[in-house]
Protein backbone atom coordinates (compact mmCIF):
# COMPACT_ATOMS: atom_id res chain seq x y z
CA UNK A 1 0.00 0.00 0.00
CA UNK A 2 1.65 3.21 -1.20
CA UNK A 3 1.31 5.81 1.55
CA UNK A 4 4.04 8.40 1.91
CA UNK A 5 4.72 12.10 2.26
CA UNK A 6 5.81 14.45 -0.52
CA UNK A 7 7.84 17.64 -0.53
CA UNK A 8 6.72 20.59 -2.62
CA UNK A 9 8.74 19.59 -5.70
CA UNK A 10 7.44 16.02 -5.62
CA UNK A 11 3.90 17.32 -5.13
CA UNK A 12 4.24 19.72 -8.06
CA UNK A 13 5.65 17.04 -10.32
CA UNK A 14 2.88 14.53 -9.59
CA UNK A 15 0.05 17.09 -9.85
CA UNK A 16 1.35 18.35 -13.19
CA UNK A 17 2.37 14.97 -14.61
CA UNK A 18 -0.91 13.26 -13.76
CA UNK A 19 -2.97 16.39 -14.50
CA UNK A 20 -4.71 16.12 -11.13
CA UNK A 21 -7.73 18.39 -10.76
CA UNK A 22 -7.34 20.95 -7.99
CA UNK A 23 -8.57 24.32 -6.82
CA UNK A 24 -6.41 27.43 -7.21
CA UNK A 25 -5.40 27.20 -3.55
CA UNK A 26 -3.99 23.71 -4.06
CA UNK A 27 -2.05 24.63 -7.19
CA UNK A 28 1.73 24.22 -7.06
CA UNK A 29 2.17 27.90 -8.00
CA UNK A 30 0.01 29.16 -5.13
CA UNK A 31 1.64 26.85 -2.59
CA UNK A 32 5.13 27.90 -3.69
CA UNK A 33 3.97 31.50 -3.44
CA UNK A 34 2.85 30.96 0.17
CA UNK A 35 6.06 29.18 1.08
CA UNK A 36 8.03 32.17 -0.17
CA UNK A 37 6.00 34.51 2.05
CA UNK A 38 5.31 32.70 5.30
CA UNK A 39 7.95 32.50 8.01
CA UNK A 40 8.98 29.37 9.94
CA UNK A 41 6.92 27.01 7.81
CA UNK A 42 7.35 23.83 5.80
CA UNK A 43 5.26 21.94 3.26
CA UNK A 44 4.07 18.36 3.45
CA UNK A 45 1.63 16.42 1.29
CA UNK A 46 0.14 13.07 2.27
CA UNK A 47 0.10 10.79 -0.77
CA UNK A 48 -1.84 7.65 -1.59
CA UNK A 49 -0.93 6.06 -4.89
CA UNK A 50 -3.90 4.57 -6.69
CA UNK A 51 -3.79 0.85 -7.33
CA UNK A 52 -5.87 1.42 -10.45
CA UNK A 53 -3.83 2.60 -13.42
CA UNK A 54 -6.87 4.45 -14.75
CA UNK A 55 -7.41 6.41 -11.54
CA UNK A 56 -5.53 9.43 -10.21
CA UNK A 57 -3.56 9.44 -7.01
CA UNK A 58 -5.00 11.01 -3.85
CA UNK A 59 -3.08 13.82 -2.18
CA UNK A 60 -3.67 15.98 0.89
CA UNK A 61 -1.44 19.10 0.73
CA UNK A 62 -0.65 21.03 3.92
CA UNK A 63 1.66 23.65 5.39
CA UNK A 64 3.09 23.55 8.92
CA UNK A 65 3.73 26.61 11.07
CA UNK A 66 6.40 26.22 13.74
CA UNK A 67 5.62 28.26 16.85
CA UNK A 68 7.79 28.82 19.90
CA UNK A 69 6.19 25.92 21.78
CA UNK A 70 3.87 24.16 19.37
CA UNK A 71 3.39 23.51 15.67
CA UNK A 72 0.17 23.83 13.70
CA UNK A 73 -0.76 22.18 10.40
CA UNK A 74 -3.25 23.74 7.97
CA UNK A 75 -4.68 22.39 4.78
CA UNK A 76 -4.49 25.21 3.89
CA UNK A 77 -3.41 28.51 5.53
CA UNK A 78 -3.67 32.16 4.47
CA UNK A 79 -7.04 33.92 4.36
CA UNK A 80 -9.33 30.93 4.13
CA UNK A 81 -7.49 28.96 1.46
CA UNK A 82 -9.43 25.76 0.85
CA UNK A 83 -7.54 22.51 1.27
CA UNK A 84 -8.47 18.87 1.60
CA UNK A 85 -7.86 15.87 -0.61
CA UNK A 86 -7.37 16.33 -4.33
CA UNK A 87 -7.28 13.74 -7.10
CA UNK A 88 -9.04 10.46 -6.49
CA UNK A 89 -11.81 10.99 -3.94
CA UNK A 90 -13.09 7.47 -3.44
CA UNK A 91 -13.78 6.03 0.01
CA UNK A 92 -10.37 4.37 0.12
CA UNK A 93 -8.66 7.74 -0.29
CA UNK A 94 -10.35 9.19 2.79
CA UNK A 95 -10.06 5.97 4.80
CA UNK A 96 -6.31 5.76 4.18
CA UNK A 97 -5.08 9.33 3.88
CA UNK A 98 -6.81 10.97 6.84
CA UNK A 99 -5.65 8.46 9.50
CA UNK A 100 -2.18 8.56 7.92
CA UNK A 101 -2.16 12.34 8.23
CA UNK A 102 -3.17 12.20 11.91
CA UNK A 103 -0.58 9.52 12.67
CA UNK A 104 2.09 11.68 11.05
CA UNK A 105 0.93 14.72 13.04
CA UNK A 106 1.18 12.79 16.31
CA UNK A 107 4.69 11.58 15.45
CA UNK A 108 5.79 15.09 14.52
CA UNK A 109 4.40 16.92 17.58
CA UNK A 110 1.68 18.85 15.76
CA UNK A 111 -0.56 20.50 18.35
CA UNK A 112 -3.50 21.31 16.04
CA UNK A 113 -4.29 19.94 12.58
CA UNK A 114 -6.83 21.87 10.52
CA UNK A 115 -8.51 20.91 7.25
CA UNK A 116 -10.63 23.39 5.30
CA UNK A 117 -12.64 21.43 2.77
CA UNK A 118 -13.48 22.58 -0.75
CA UNK A 119 -16.89 24.17 -1.42
CA UNK A 120 -17.12 22.13 -4.63
CA UNK A 121 -17.38 18.70 -2.99
CA UNK A 122 -19.84 17.20 -0.50
CA UNK A 123 -17.10 15.45 1.45
CA UNK A 124 -17.35 17.26 4.77
CA UNK A 125 -18.52 14.17 6.66
CA UNK A 126 -15.22 12.41 5.94
CA UNK A 127 -13.23 15.12 7.72
CA UNK A 128 -15.68 15.41 10.61
CA UNK A 129 -15.04 11.83 11.70
CA UNK A 130 -11.37 12.35 12.51
CA UNK A 131 -10.86 16.11 12.62
CA UNK A 132 -14.02 17.20 14.40
CA UNK A 133 -12.62 18.36 17.75
CA UNK A 134 -13.93 21.78 16.73
CA UNK A 135 -15.88 22.80 13.64
CA UNK A 136 -16.25 26.26 12.17
CA UNK A 137 -18.14 27.17 9.01
CA UNK A 138 -18.21 29.64 6.13
CA UNK A 139 -20.70 30.23 3.35
CA UNK A 140 -19.05 29.68 -0.01
CA UNK A 141 -20.78 31.60 -2.83
CA UNK A 142 -20.31 30.57 -6.45
CA UNK A 143 -21.84 31.94 -9.65
CA UNK A 144 -22.24 29.26 -12.36
CA UNK A 145 -21.30 30.69 -15.75
CA UNK A 146 -23.58 28.64 -17.94
CA UNK A 147 -23.08 28.65 -21.71
CA UNK A 148 -26.83 29.28 -21.92
CA UNK A 149 -26.38 32.78 -20.48
CA UNK A 150 -26.35 35.30 -23.31
CA UNK A 151 -25.61 38.22 -20.97
CA UNK A 152 -24.47 37.91 -17.35
CA UNK A 153 -26.83 40.77 -16.47
CA UNK A 154 -29.70 38.33 -16.99
CA UNK A 155 -28.81 36.40 -13.83
CA UNK A 156 -28.23 39.43 -11.57
CA UNK A 157 -30.66 40.90 -9.05
CA UNK A 158 -32.33 44.05 -10.38
CA UNK A 159 -30.48 46.20 -7.83
CA UNK A 160 -27.16 44.84 -9.08
CA UNK A 161 -28.16 45.50 -12.69
CA UNK A 162 -28.96 49.07 -11.69
CA UNK A 163 -25.51 49.49 -10.08
CA UNK A 164 -23.78 48.23 -13.22
CA UNK A 165 -25.83 50.55 -15.44
CA UNK A 166 -25.08 53.50 -13.17
CA UNK A 167 -21.37 52.81 -13.53
CA UNK A 168 -21.69 52.45 -17.29
CA UNK A 169 -23.40 55.85 -17.52
CA UNK A 170 -20.66 57.44 -15.41
CA UNK A 171 -18.24 57.15 -18.31
CA UNK A 172 -15.76 54.93 -16.48
CA UNK A 173 -12.99 53.26 -18.42
CA UNK A 174 -12.17 49.60 -17.70
CA UNK A 175 -8.84 48.03 -18.59
CA UNK A 176 -6.56 45.18 -17.58
CA UNK A 177 -3.15 46.16 -16.28
CA UNK A 178 -0.81 43.65 -14.66
CA UNK A 179 2.25 45.85 -14.28
CA UNK A 180 4.02 46.72 -11.04
CA UNK A 181 2.45 50.18 -10.79
CA UNK A 182 -1.06 48.73 -10.97
CA UNK A 183 -0.24 46.06 -8.40
CA UNK A 184 1.14 48.78 -6.12
CA UNK A 185 -2.15 50.69 -6.47
CA UNK A 186 -4.08 47.54 -5.58
CA UNK A 187 -2.05 46.99 -2.42
CA UNK A 188 -2.31 50.51 -1.04
CA UNK A 189 -6.06 50.77 -1.59
CA UNK A 190 -6.48 47.26 -0.18
CA UNK A 191 -4.74 48.35 3.04
CA UNK A 192 -6.94 51.45 3.28
CA UNK A 193 -10.14 49.45 2.67
CA UNK A 194 -9.26 46.68 5.14
CA UNK A 195 -8.09 49.00 7.91
CA UNK A 196 -11.32 50.97 7.63
CA UNK A 197 -13.26 47.86 8.71
CA UNK A 198 -10.74 46.71 11.32
CA UNK A 199 -9.41 43.78 9.28
CA UNK A 200 -5.91 42.45 8.65
CA UNK A 201 -4.54 43.35 5.22
CA UNK A 202 -2.55 40.92 3.11
CA UNK A 203 1.18 41.76 3.15
CA UNK A 204 2.75 43.84 0.40
CA UNK A 205 5.06 40.95 -0.52
CA UNK A 206 2.10 38.82 -1.52
CA UNK A 207 1.06 41.31 -4.20
CA UNK A 208 4.50 42.42 -5.35
CA UNK A 209 5.65 38.83 -5.92
CA UNK A 210 2.62 37.77 -7.99
CA UNK A 211 4.49 38.09 -11.32
CA UNK A 212 7.18 35.73 -10.00
CA UNK A 213 4.72 32.85 -9.61
CA UNK A 214 1.93 33.38 -12.14
CA UNK A 215 1.59 34.28 -15.81
CA UNK A 216 -0.40 37.47 -16.51
CA UNK A 217 -3.49 36.91 -18.62
CA UNK A 218 -3.26 33.16 -18.02
CA UNK A 219 -3.08 32.72 -14.23
CA UNK A 220 -4.26 36.17 -13.15
CA UNK A 221 -5.57 39.54 -14.27
CA UNK A 222 -5.88 42.88 -12.54
CA UNK A 223 -8.90 44.84 -13.76
CA UNK A 224 -8.83 48.61 -13.17
CA UNK A 225 -11.57 51.26 -13.39
CA UNK A 226 -10.65 54.85 -14.25
CA UNK A 227 -12.54 58.11 -14.00
CA UNK A 228 -11.16 61.06 -15.97
CA UNK A 229 -7.75 59.41 -16.09
CA UNK A 230 -7.63 58.56 -12.37
CA UNK A 231 -7.60 54.94 -11.23
CA UNK A 232 -10.42 54.53 -8.72
CA UNK A 233 -10.98 50.76 -8.31
CA UNK A 234 -9.29 47.43 -8.91
CA UNK A 235 -10.15 43.75 -8.98
CA UNK A 236 -7.54 40.99 -8.77
CA UNK A 237 -8.63 37.65 -10.23
CA UNK A 238 -6.86 34.32 -10.37
CA UNK A 239 -7.67 31.59 -12.90
CA UNK A 240 -7.39 27.85 -12.34
CA UNK A 241 -9.00 25.16 -14.49
CA UNK A 242 -12.51 26.34 -15.26
CA UNK A 243 -12.78 28.60 -12.19
CA UNK A 244 -12.25 32.33 -11.70
CA UNK A 245 -11.25 33.28 -8.15
CA UNK A 246 -12.58 36.67 -6.99
CA UNK A 247 -9.55 37.48 -4.88
CA UNK A 248 -9.00 41.15 -4.01
CA UNK A 249 -11.49 43.96 -4.79
CA UNK A 250 -10.57 47.57 -3.92
CA UNK A 251 -12.26 50.97 -4.27
CA UNK A 252 -10.94 54.44 -3.56
CA UNK A 253 -13.58 55.47 -1.03
CA UNK A 254 -14.30 58.89 -2.56
CA UNK A 255 -15.60 57.17 -5.70
CA UNK A 256 -17.86 54.50 -4.22
CA UNK A 257 -20.94 56.38 -5.42
CA UNK A 258 -19.94 55.70 -9.04
CA UNK A 259 -20.17 51.90 -8.46
CA UNK A 260 -16.84 51.14 -10.20
CA UNK A 261 -16.47 47.71 -8.60
CA UNK A 262 -19.84 46.60 -9.98
CA UNK A 263 -18.69 47.53 -13.47
CA UNK A 264 -15.38 45.70 -13.01
CA UNK A 265 -17.17 42.55 -11.86
CA UNK A 266 -19.60 42.67 -14.77
CA UNK A 267 -16.85 43.19 -17.35
CA UNK A 268 -14.60 40.52 -15.85
CA UNK A 269 -17.42 38.00 -15.42
CA UNK A 270 -18.58 38.55 -19.01
CA UNK A 271 -15.02 38.01 -20.27
CA UNK A 272 -14.72 34.86 -18.15
CA UNK A 273 -17.93 33.43 -19.58
CA UNK A 274 -16.79 34.20 -23.12
CA UNK A 275 -13.50 32.44 -22.37
CA UNK A 276 -15.41 29.30 -21.29
CA UNK A 277 -14.83 29.52 -17.55
CA UNK A 278 -17.64 27.68 -15.74
CA UNK A 279 -17.56 29.08 -12.21
CA UNK A 280 -16.92 32.40 -10.51
CA UNK A 281 -15.86 31.72 -6.92
CA UNK A 282 -16.59 34.62 -4.55
CA UNK A 283 -14.81 32.96 -1.64
CA UNK A 284 -16.13 32.42 1.85
CA UNK A 285 -18.37 34.66 3.90
CA UNK A 286 -18.89 34.55 7.66
CA UNK A 287 -22.46 34.07 8.80
CA UNK A 288 -22.20 37.41 10.60
CA UNK A 289 -21.30 39.28 7.40
CA UNK A 290 -24.84 40.01 6.28
CA UNK A 291 -23.92 42.92 4.03
CA UNK A 292 -21.11 41.05 2.26
CA UNK A 293 -23.32 37.99 1.81
CA UNK A 294 -26.17 40.04 0.35
CA UNK A 295 -23.85 41.86 -2.07
CA UNK A 296 -22.45 38.59 -3.42
CA UNK A 297 -25.82 36.83 -3.49
CA UNK A 298 -27.19 39.33 -5.99
CA UNK A 299 -24.73 38.23 -8.68
CA UNK A 300 -26.50 34.95 -9.44
CA UNK A 301 -24.71 32.96 -6.76
CA UNK A 302 -25.37 29.57 -5.28
CA UNK A 303 -24.47 28.79 -1.64
CA UNK A 304 -21.80 26.13 -1.05
CA UNK A 305 -21.05 25.88 2.68
CA UNK A 306 -17.66 24.59 3.72
CA UNK A 307 -16.03 23.93 7.05
CA UNK A 308 -12.91 24.30 9.18
CA UNK A 309 -12.16 21.03 10.95
CA UNK A 310 -9.66 21.19 13.81
CA UNK A 311 -8.14 18.15 15.46
CA UNK A 312 -6.48 19.11 18.76
CA UNK A 313 -3.53 16.86 19.56
CA UNK A 314 -2.08 18.98 22.36
CA UNK A 315 -4.58 20.76 24.60
CA UNK A 316 -2.04 23.40 25.61
CA UNK A 317 -2.74 25.23 22.36
CA UNK A 318 -6.38 25.90 23.29
CA UNK A 319 -5.29 27.50 26.55
CA UNK A 320 -3.97 30.44 24.55
CA UNK A 321 -6.08 33.53 24.02
CA UNK A 322 -7.00 35.09 20.68
CA UNK A 323 -4.11 37.54 20.57
CA UNK A 324 -1.59 34.85 21.41
CA UNK A 325 -2.81 32.68 18.53
CA UNK A 326 -2.81 35.60 16.09
CA UNK A 327 0.72 36.54 17.12
CA UNK A 328 2.16 33.03 17.24
CA UNK A 329 0.47 31.64 14.12
CA UNK A 330 -0.13 34.53 11.69
CA UNK A 331 -2.15 33.53 8.58
CA UNK A 332 -2.95 30.12 10.11
CA UNK A 333 -6.21 28.87 11.58
CA UNK A 334 -5.88 27.11 14.94
CA UNK A 335 -9.17 26.99 16.83
CA UNK A 336 -12.47 28.92 16.99
CA UNK A 337 -11.82 31.98 19.13
CA UNK A 338 -15.15 31.65 20.94
CA UNK A 339 -14.19 28.16 22.12
CA UNK A 340 -10.81 29.07 23.59
CA UNK A 341 -10.31 28.47 27.29
CA UNK A 342 -9.15 32.10 27.70
CA UNK A 343 -11.31 34.79 26.08
CA UNK A 344 -9.12 37.73 27.15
Amino acid sequence: MALRTLNIEEYSSIVERENITHDFFQSPAYLKHLLSLLKDVSFVAFYHESQNSNSAASILPAIIKYGKKHSVLNSLPFYGSNGGIIGNKDEIAYDKLLPYCLEWCEQNAIAAAVIINSPYFSDAHHYEKLFGTAIDSRIGQITPLSENISDCMDIYHFKTRNMVRKAQKSGLNVRISNDAKSIDFLYHVHVDNIQSIGGIAKPYEFFSSIPSFYKPGIDYDLYLAESEGQTIAGLLLFYCGNVVEYYTPVIVKEFRHLQPLSLLIYEAMSAAKNNNYKFWNWGGTWKSQDGVYQFKSRWGTEDHPYYYYTKILNKDVVNCNKQELLSEYPFFYVYPFDKLASQS
